[in-house]
């Protein structure tokens, strides 16, 4: 009977450290009285003791379920972040991948899943947004706005930039002129 009291003493007190870092989909609670139930009734150590790690694994994968949304979002907006503030940098996902900590295959898989778009797509995206921009001003020279957006290959650059657009770079400023 003392086992099975310092048992329920740790579960209580372990309870008790995870209430403040739960998930969403965790009841604590209702799990604890659960297992407090199932140690009260055991009549020996050795299923005291599996109830015990049964509890204690059932905990870590919630809590690693719950970990892995929450850090899902977070990183994959620092990520986000990242390439808006250094978009004219070369960026790749293996370097994204070492800057966060993540596995290569893990961040993609992720990014994809919060953004809907593979990271090729979401950095294309964002250096042809800011290529428009910088379109706008026509002293500004269209292989100049290519090494400025992080393309070193002036025909690689209008060749993005007319999938994107469905227009060249220089077609795409006499519109704006135009307007």
């Amino acid at each position: 009977m003392q086992f099975q009291t310092v048992c329920i003493r740790c579960l209580i007190e372990l309870n008790g450290l995870l209430q403040g870092m739960k998930g969403d989909g965790i009841d604590l609670h209702g799990q604890l009285n659960k297992m407090l139930e199932k140690i009260l009734l055991c009549d020996n150590y050795r299923l005291t003791i599996d109830c015990m790690t049964g509890y204690a694994g059932m905990l870590v994968q919630k809590l690693n379920e719950s970990d892995e949304v929450q850090l899902g979002g977070g990183v994959i907006k620092e990520v986000q972040l990242f390439i808006r503030r250094h978009f004219n940098e070369t960026i790749t996902l293996n370097m994204l991948a070492d800057q966060f900590y993540l596995h290569p295959n893990y961040l993609s898989r992720l990014f994809k899943e919060k953004t809907g778009k593979n990271f090729v797509e979401y950095m294309t995206e964002v250096r042809m947004e800011k290529v428009k921009e910088m379109l706008a001003d026509p002293e500004k020279k269209v292989s100049d706005i290519s090494m400025m957006a992080g393309y070193e290959n002036p025909r690689y650059f209008s060749k993005v930039f007319k999938q994107f657009t469905g227009m060249t770079p220089s077609e795409y400023r006499e519109a704006l002129n135009r307007q």
